[in-house]
């Protein structure tokens, strides 16, 4: 009989999220040509696209110059 631990459901996710965040990201890391993580993969893919939104959002926004005389 194997030795095995049981662990409560959300522990044993998180720990497998964490792995996974710990773990090199390959493509980040042949473009950027140093080590990245999937965590800091994570954040530069949320902040670009936080950008590309807010960038939408601010030219979505009509700009009413006055006329020059």
């Amino acid at each position: 009989m194997k030795n095995q631990i049981a662990l409560p459901a959300s522990q044993a996710k998180q720990s497998r999220i964490s792995l996974w965040l710990n773990r090199e990201n390959v493509l980040f890391s042949s473009i950027m040509e140093e080590k990245v993580s999937n965590r800091q993969a994570v954040l530069i893919s949320q902040a670009l696209a936080s950008f590309c939104i807010l960038t939408y959002i601010f030219r979505s926004i009509p700009v009413h110059f006055p006329a020059a005389y």
